[in-house]
């Protein structure tokens, strides 16, 4: 079940990360307001906590004659 569960989120949270890398290296430019960084970040948060609770709480595969 632990590896189903990383399996499913490994993909999203590696591309949540890459996103925040991207918007820490954005900011460095001073091109970003400090309201716009919160609003990104607090959407990356919200992804993540979804993606968490969907891997958690969708059923599992089966394979066939399961």
């Amino acid at each position: 079940m632990a590896i189903q569960l990383y399996a499913s989120l490994a993909p999203i949270l590696l591309a949540l990360y890459v996103l925040d890398d991207a918007l820490t290296q954005f900011k460095a430019t001073g091109l970003l307001p400090p309201l716009a960084e919160s609003m990104i970040r607090g959407g990356i948060f919200a992804v993540s906590i979804t993606a968490s609770i969907w891997a958690l709480t969708r059923p599992p595969k089966l394979r066939p004659g399961e």
